[in-house]
This record gives C-alpha cells, structure tokens and sequence, in this order.
C-alpha cells in the first residue's frame, strides 16, 4: 500500500473516531479536512481572518514544519481548515499520526466553543478577547491529552500488557520532553507535559499521581515548582471546556502570577 493511501486511511479512521468517541458531529460547523505536501500553499486558498493571515505572513513557509495547525476563517459560518503535513508526518511514528489528527480537530472545536462561551460570530473577535491568552493555553492541554490517550491506546490496541510494561518508559519520555526548551515557550512546554502526564496517569491509575516530582523537579527553577503544579492542579480539575471557561479568569490569574514571577 502506498504512503498517500496509508496516510488517507489513517485521516478517515481518525475523523470517524473523533465524532463517534470524542464529540458530536455539528453540522454547522463547516470544517475541511486536508493531507497536503504543501501547508502554506494550501492555507491561502482559505479565507482567513485578519489575526490569522498575519500569523500566516511571519511565519511564512516554516508551516511546512509543523505536524499540522487549524486555519481560522473571518467568522466561524465560514470554512475552518484543519491542515495536516504530509511532508513531516511521514516521519512520524504512525501510531502517532492517529493521536496528531484528534489534536489538531480537539483545537477547532475548542475554538468554535470558545467562540459560542463568548457569543460572537468574529473570530479576529476572539483573537483580542480578555482572556484569549488563557484559552490558547488551555486549549493546548486539552488537545494534547486526547491526542496523546488516542496515540498510546492505538499503539497497544493488540496488547494492552504491553503499555504496562514500558509505562515507565513514557513517563521519562514525558520529562525528557518537558526538559527540552521548545521555540513557543515554558508555558506552552508545560501544557504538553500536563496534558501527556494527565492521560499516563488516566491510563496508569496504579502509579501514585505526583506532576511536582515526576515531571517538574529538575526541569524548573526550584521558586516556580509550586506555582507550576497550581497550573497542573487547575488543568486536571478543569479538563473539559464547560469546566475551564466557567473559571477561566482563575487560570488567567495564575499565568499573570508566573509572567510576574519570571519577569522580576
């Protein structure tokens, strides 16, 4: 079987999946579906809004980088993009590819709710809303633990003793991961790890949930340990949108909390 067929196998199977297990099928969210060898070329073929054409402009071909993104049109009764890489995704573990195309699909409906919570139709609206910032975050926890659970259970639907047997094995990939400083940020590093860490210990409930020594202590400064475990606390109780938004202006204060500490 050749590689475009594996990989449109792979995108079917997954979009089935996400509206049967994850969440309902909406028709009036209008969302495309696309595996391309060009992301850039193909974002621009889509109306965007104003705040996503400019992220498009500074980023530039460097889009072709990424695993995937969500392109966001004017308003949301307009055509939302999920675009995905077939130039990188290849690379990838195809387990993972499963777990990368829920991630990126988590994030559209993240953005459609988000969008219903606040009661508008503009998403360059959104894009400058109080508590936009605290959404992205957000929203990167939420996406990346139901993209990491689809990955793990994929890969050992054959044998699920497996993943018991090198569940250690992911934990320190979980802390390696975190140790690397990524291009978008300690903040944006810290909501994978919560989000990969959340879905370990859902998967692995015999090992005794500790986020501050498991995956903090001796990857950040010993004075923002406590501080970065409040955020995980907060995520693990707040991991459905319905819950987050209803405390959103709590999350938004700890964040301004670590900026302030950061910045002294």
């Amino acid at each position: 079987m050749d590689l475009n067929t594996v990989l449109s196998n792979i995108l079917q199977e997954e979009v089935q999946y996400f509206y049967t297990c994850i969440r309902d099928y909406d028709e009036k969210r209008i969302i495309d579906i696309a595996m391309v060898d060009d992301v850039y070329t193909k974002v621009f073929e889509y109306d965007m809004c104003d705040v996503q054409k400019e992220a498009v402009m500074k980023t530039g071909t460097a889009l072709n980088n990424l695993n995937g993104t969500v392109i966001f049109a004017p308003s949301v009764d307009k055509t939302t993009l999920v675009v995905l890489s077939k130039k990188v995704l290849p690379q990838k573990d195809p387990d993972e590819v499963h777990g990368t195309i829920l991630h990126e699909l988590t994030h559209a409906h993240d953005y459609y709710d988000y969008a219903d919570f606040l009661q508008i139709s503009d998403y360059n609206a959104l894009f400058e809303s109080q508590y936009y910032n605290s959404f992205f975050f957000w929203t990167e926890f939420h996406a990346r633990r139901i993209g990491y659970k689809r990955f793990i259970e994929y890969k050992f639907r054959k044998g699920w003793k497996q993943f018991k047997k090198h569940r250690y094995e992911f934990l320190e990939g979980i802390k390696t991961n975190f140790s690397i400083y990524s291009s978008k940020g300690r903040l944006y590093d810290l909501m994978q790890a919560a989000g990969r860490y959340y879905t370990f210990i859902e998967l692995c409930s015999s090992h005794t949930e500790n986020f501050k020594g498991d995956i903090l202590e001796g990857n950040v400064e010993s004075d923002l340990i406590n501080i970065l475990n409040e955020v995980y606390c907060f995520l693990i109780e707040n991991s459905e949108f319905k819950q987050f938004v209803n405390n959103i202006a709590i999350f938004d204060e700890l964040l301004q909390k670590i900026d302030s500490m950061v910045s002294e």
